[in-house]
């Protein structure tokens, strides 16, 4: 009537239509989640997850077993005991 809107809307607005199209907006793709009952789709998703922590696990392992042919990932038991601010700094960080 005054521009609101496109013209097909509003000269003849269906709510079926406007939920039809948030149905659409929401899942465009046609395939739903768990909240819409696809479990098959949830455990892909599981199973993603699971996969990419194992490999983000092994990755850092083996990362951290090459560092630690040429350089120490640990400081030694005495450094350890006393402090990092005691011993690389001389430094005491807290008085307690």
């Amino acid at each position: 009537m005054f521009g609101l809107g496109p013209p097909s809307l509003s000269a003849s607005y269906r709510p079926s239509f406007a939920i039809s199209l948030c149905k659409f907006a929401l899942n465009w793709t046609g395939t739903s989640g768990l909240v819409q009952g696809n479990v098959h789709q949830f455990l892909i998703q599981v199973f993603g997850v699971v996969i990419t922590g194992v490999y983000a696990f092994v990755v850092t392992y083996l990362i951290l077993k090459v560092i630690n042919v040429f350089d120490s990932v640990r400081v030694p038991e005495k450094v350890e005991i006393v402090g990092l601010d005691t011993s690389i700094h001389g430094e005491v960080a807290y008085d307690l």
